[in-house]
């Protein structure tokens, strides 16, 4: 069986849930995990480290625009801690604005994903991080 530990950081609920749902009617098991603000992530991720001794996540979903914060707050702040700089980032974004994307990448996002309406279509660009995804008995 295929697991993924997802974090979700989104301040707009239906974008959490929609995303939330969509991981769910993935074909791999997934645990997800979902905070409204950058200092919500970093929480979680200081608990998670005190708790197992790393990040525990396999990868992030992380809003463009969290709040009055841009997603580049929390990718510096992941890629300067050694325990976090390896877990893969995937940026979503209403954005349309190829600077941007190009900014998220260069500061460590592994992708950008741009935010859908339908929920297939969104099911479909989900499906893309069963490569993340740890074969678990």
């Amino acid at each position: 069986m295929r697991h993924l530990k997802v974090l979700i950081v989104e301040d707009n609920v239906a974008d959490a849930r929609l995303q939330q749902f969509a991981l769910g009617a993935q074909v791999f098991d997934c645990a997800v995990t979902w905070v409204d603000s950058i200092d919500g992530a970093v929480e979680h991720f200081n608990r998670r480290i005190e708790e197992t001794g790393g990040a525990d996540t396999d990868v992030v979903l992380l809003d463009g625009m969290v709040g009055s914060e841009d997603a580049s707050e929390l990718l510096i702040y992941m890629k300067l801690d050694p325990l976090l700089k390896d877990v893969p980032v995937v940026v979503t974004t209403g954005s349309r604005d190829p600077r941007r994307h190009e900014a998220w990448i260069t500061q460590g996002a592994e992708s950008v994903m741009q935010k859908c309406f339908e929920i297939e279509d969104l099911e479909s660009g989900l499906s893309a991080l069963e490569a993340y995804a740890r074969d678990v008995a």
